[in-house]
This record gives structure tokens, sequence and C-alpha cells, in this order.
């Protein structure tokens, strides 16, 4: 049956009652949210009430969904580490969940890499569930196990498919496909809330927005809005960290972030895209950086018949140096890591990749010791 965000259909809250709360699902309105919006007019049009009765209701249901105050005093929360040593130390342990964070870079700097790091890390190490949302098409099975193999997360067969079984994949076909699965109770976050999911990925918003409203900035800018607020929602109300990536656009403008900031002369000037709204809704937003290098780091006449399989390339030299860079966060200063992408994953370059990579034990360890 529909929900009501978190109040299912069957689930009747004084004053109305349960013809009363039909007419309201039959009138278009598909949650809580939607209809503490509405005026007292609309509803008392739909339910054939008056005034005081729809006041009363929407107090009832204000009482249910808005979040309580606390003291700053008992403020705690949950932090999910990434794998990446420089990163989990420059956010004071991790991730912080019922927070909002970005991946924002150019093609190729490692976003989906770090996504499906993320996603391996929660379901093989800490035995927990992820939600994908895959809008590119880039979320690949046989990586995300690579990575955990390299990592030492995962030894077997069986290990794997029980990993993999963790993460349930989704593929939203376009922005109001996203945006209805967002605010379905039925969709993404009753998947969240079974699957006591401890994290969720869209990779990516950018390939929406852009794709969907070209040309069409204000109806863009609304759609961001509100997709912004569900994925907090989302990540408030289940506890966990949602993770966004999005694109970049040329930057002509001085300053701005761009990879002249790392890299000096030779790379274009870049910002992330999507504008400034959508600057303001993120919580976390880093930017990655990859240096583009010459000869490439991998020898092609070395290369499997099977391009597809990672394992397989031969390196002659060190990959790519990248720099991730936290250029906005509520908690933590801006501060810049480099990092390499190799079999496993994305890893911090100062050490090995054998060295820099954290144990399960202690990610465990760690996991459990991180409030703040």
């Amino acid at each position: 049956s529909p929900l009501f965000c978190i109040l299912k259909m069957t689930e009747i809250i004084p004053p109305l009652n349960a013809k009363e709360v039909t007419k309201l699902a039959n009138a278009g309105y598909s949650n809580v949210y939607d209809l503490l919006e509405a005026s007292d007019a609309e509803l008392m049009g739909i339910l054939g009430c008056d005034v005081q009765k729809v006041r009363k209701a929407r107090l009832a249901w204000g009482q249910k969904v808005l979040p309580k105050s606390i003291l700053a005093s008992e403020y705690r929360c949950n932090r999910v580490v990434t794998g990446l040593n420089g990163l989990d130390n420059a956010l004071g342990g991790g991730m912080r969940t019922g927070t909002l964070i970005e991946f924002v870079g150019r093609a190729g700097c490692g976003k989906t890499q770090i996504c499906m790091q993320l996603a391996a890390s929660t379901a093989a190490v800490r035995g927990g569930n992820a939600v994908y949302l895959d809008t590119e098409g880039a979320f690949r099975p046989r990586r995300l196990a690579q990575i955990a193999r390299a990592r030492g997360w995962i030894t077997n067969e069986t290990q794997s498919e029980d990993m993999l079984s963790r993460i349930h994949v989704m593929r939203p076909s376009s922005a109001d496909d996203l945006l209805e699965r967002l605010s379905d109770g039925e969709a993404i976050e009753s998947r969240a809330g079974e699957a006591k999911a401890e994290l969720l990925i869209l990779d990516s918003i950018a390939a929406l927005a852009r794709a969907d409203f070209a040309g069409r900035v204000v109806d863009r800018q609304a759609w961001l809005a509100t997709a912004a607020a569900s994925l907090k929602r989302i990540a408030s109300r289940h506890k966990l960290v949602a993770v966004v990536t999005n694109h970049v656009i040329a930057d002509f403008s001085r300053g701005g972030c761009s990879g002249l900031s790392f890299y000096g002369r030779g790379a274009d000037p870049v910002s992330p895209a999507l504008g400034l709204l959508w600057s303001h809704c993120v919580t976390t937003r880093c930017f990655l950086e990859k240096r583009q290098v010459d000869p490439p780091f991998i020898d092609t006449s070395l290369l499997h018949e099977d391009t597809l399989n990672y394992g397989s390339m031969k390196h002659t030299e060190k990959p790519p140096l990248g720099c991730l860079m936290i250029i906005k966060a509520p908690d933590v200063p801006n501060s810049t890591i480099k990092y390499r992408i190799d079999a496993a994953g994305l890893l911090d370059d100062d050490h090995s990749s054998s060295s820099s990579i954290i144990s399960p034990q202690n990610m465990l360890q760690t996991n459990a010791l991180l409030y703040s």
C-alpha cells in the first residue's frame, strides 16, 4: 500500500479516519510533507470538513514526522570510513552519518571508483547494506569485487557473493523517475529502511540534471532542491551516509575549484557543475583532480586481450597521482589529500599499496570507536 513517508495508509492518525486518508491519496498527496505544505482551503475541499479539523490533522502530522530537538551535549553520530586514510583523517574519522557528501571532478578522476570502494567497504567489512543509484551505467560488480580482493576484505567466491548481495542497485531512467523513487516510501526509502542500509550512493546527480533540463534552469534548480532535501531526509531518518557524484564545467573566471591550484599550468580551470543552489545543498564537498601524464602509465602492448580485466594491466611506472581537496565542510578545515588509483581503488600516495590498506579488523575497530 502507498506510504505517507514513514506512515502507512493503514496507520490512521486522528482526527482523520480511513476514508479521509484514502481521499487524500486519491487526490495525489504522496507523503506527509506534501500535506503539511498544502493550504487549509485545499484540504478542506478534499476532505469536506471544517478548518478546525484540518488544523488538528496538520498538528498531528507534524508531531509524527518533524524532527525533535535535542541538547548539543546529547548529539551523537556514527561515522563510515572510506578506506582512503588521508580522507578519513581529514574528515575527523570518516564520513558523518546523516549528511550529504559530494565527490566532484573531471571524467576519470576516480568518482565512481570511490563509490564502489565505499560500497565494498560497507558490505564486505562492516557486513552492512548499501543502496546504489546508478544513473550513468558505470556500476561494475567485477570491479567492486576486485577492490575488495585487493584489500583483503574477501578471499573467495562465497564471500564475494555475500558482499554483492548486500548492495541494492537501482537504475533511475530520468530525473522524474529519480525524484519519484526518492519521495515514494515504497522505493528507495523503504529499501534503505528494510535493509538497514548504512550507505546511499547516487552516481551521478549531474547526469540526469544536465540531460533532462537543457535550457530550463529554473526547473532544474527546483528539481535539485527537492532531490537534495529528499536525500538528506533519508540520510537523517535512517542514520546513513548519502553520497553523490557531480560533474565539472569550464571555469574561465579567476579562482574557483581549478586543477591550477594543485598542478599549476597546463590544466584547464574547472568548477563543480549544477550551480550555486546545489553547492549550498551538499553538507561536504570533495573535489578530485587527477594529473595527466605523458607517456601513459600503462603499457598497452602488455595488455591481455580482455581489456576489461583490470588485473591484467602491466604497470610500467606508478599510477597517476591524484589530489582530493575538501573545499566545503561544516566540521573540519579545508585540506588536501594525495591519492593513487590501482587495483585496490583509491589509496594514499604517501605509502605503498600494501601499507596504505586498512585491515578489516582495524576498520571495524575504528568504526566502533568513532563518535563525535
